[in-house]
């Protein structure tokens, strides 16, 4: 399906339950990008990413975000670990 679409530019969010690495090689062939969601569920994984964060492994960029609509109030800060060799 991912060959079918124009990524060039995007980023393509996926539940990491349903990422392969064919998936993400597809998607940086077609130069676009990819977030990950985790879940607590995937112990190793999300020890490793919370490890990361802690000792600093992370870009000193990031957006805060205010998002109100539907009855809610989000606050979202996203930060980025450029190198995945590290967690």
């Amino acid at each position: 399906m991912l060959d079918a679409l124009f990524i060039e530019g995007a980023v393509v969010t996926i539940d990491v339950m349903s990422m392969q690495k064919e998936i993400a090689q597809k998607i940086i062939a077609g130069k676009g990008d990819y977030l990950l969601a985790i879940k607590e569920n995937l112990e190793y994984l999300d020890g490793d990413i919370k490890e990361a964060f802690k000792e600093g492994k992370v870009d000193d960029a990031y957006v805060p975000e205010l998002e109100i609509g539907h009855g809610l109030i989000e606050h979202r800060t996203t930060k980025v670990i450029p190198d995945l060799d590290l967690i």
